[in-house]
């Protein structure tokens, strides 16, 4: 009988660790690896070298195996496996990772003989018994972190934006995953390129142009937080009241600008008094 135990991360000595696995995402598919003297798939991993670090060995053994070239990598837990026929056996203990992968290079001549990419768990494996926990594991870890993504999404609203947004209690009950999908996108842009004050002001733009007040009003004094200045911030609604008008700028927009000033103010005199 085989048992495959789970542990916190630094609850087992670093010195105890023999192993990495590596359970590894590229393009919206598992890879799962074949070994060269094997016709069974895999989870991507091996031994820890002598002295060497156990995340630089995750990150080995998954060049190695699967030729990522770019990825991102993240520790999931400890684990060990269990024998109970065997009175002698020493439980072994390894570290399980999560891998994104952005990029693939040419397979490295090593032991693995071919990658493939799969939906699910593969039903021909090399250890039946043990993968299918760790792919479960790490599921749930994937999950986990989404939902602590979502809930950092909807804090933005509540906390930065002074905002409740009326969709997502309504998309939590009926909708879920269309709730997950567009937490999920804002979340990309949250995390994209443009500066954060660059954000903002065009979430202030957009609000505007649709009327949306309360809206306008929070995504405008998030910017003045951020660092945009009210001339930055007046210039981008000169150019939007040259293409679409002054109504624009009369309307929801002269709000957004006083809502934004008033914070200005606020914190102008924050910076003065503490000096």
């Amino acid at each position: 009988m085989i048992k495959v135990n789970f542990y916190d991360l630094n609850i087992i000595e670093d010195s105890k660790l023999k192993f990495a696995v590596i359970m590894a995402r590229f393009k919206g598919s598992w890879i799962y690896v074949k070994h060269k003297d094997r016709c069974t798939w895999e989870i991507p991993g091996g031994h820890r070298e002598e002295n060497e670090d156990i995340i630089n060995n995750a990150s080995r053994e998954l060049y190695e195996e699967t030729g990522a070239k770019k990825f991102e990598i993240t520790p999931v837990c400890i684990y060990s496996v269990e024998r109970d026929e065997a009175s002698d056996y020493t439980e072994s203990f390894g570290e399980l990772f999560y891998a994104k992968i952005d990029e693939i290079d040419k397979l490295p001549e090593f032991e693995i003989e071919e990658i493939k990419l799969f939906s699910d768990i593969p039903e021909e494996l090399t250890y039946p018994l043990i993968q299918p926990s760790l792919h479960k594991m790490v599921i749930e870890f994937i999950e986990k972190n989404d939902m602590k993504s979502h809930d950092n999404m909807l804090n933005y609203y509540k906390e930065e934006l002074k905002w409740n947004p009326p969709f997502a209690d309504v998309l939590s009950k009926y909708s879920p995953k269309g709730l997950e999908g567009y937490l999920t996108m804002r979340e990309s842009v949250e995390e994209g390129h443009l500066p954060k004050k660059t954000r903002e002001l065009i979430f202030t733009i957009l609000d505007s142009l649709d009327d949306e007040v309360t809206g306008a009003k929070a995504h405008a004094v998030a910017a003045i937080e951020a660092g945009l200045t009210m001339e930055e911030l007046v210039e981008a609604f000169m150019i939007v009241t040259m293409v679409k008008g002054i109504n624009v700028l009369c309307k929801s927009g002269i709000e957004a600008i006083n809502a934004a000033e008033s914070r200005y103010k606020e914190m102008s005199t924050v910076t003065e008094s503490s000096k």
